[in-house]
């Protein structure tokens, strides 16, 4: 399922601290389909935290979180699955 995947939404900083942490917490609105936060990915050979699942509709991918805060020095990808533009 991963070779289906595309990746979008980058949300990059500006500093490189290595203590920075990022506090990313799906909530349950979505249910069993909710968003999952991997931490300590290599997305394109860069350390990231990535998010995968959510819910589609259409072309179209909900997420949704009870907290999305990314430190500086730290990336955040959001992984699209085939069909979401």
């Amino acid at each position: 399922m991963a070779s289906s995947l595309t990746l979008s939404h980058f949300i990059p900083s500006t500093s490189n601290q290595a203590h920075a942490q990022s506090n990313i917490v799906p909530d349950d609105t979505l249910g069993a389909n909710g968003s999952v936060v991997i931490p300590d990915a290599s997305v394109k050979g860069l350390p990231a935290e990535l998010i995968e699942g959510g819910v589609q509709r259409g072309v179209n991918l909900f997420h949704s979180f009870q907290e999305f805060n990314v430190s500086e020095g730290l990336r955040v990808y959001l992984a699209n699955p085939a069909g979401i533009e």
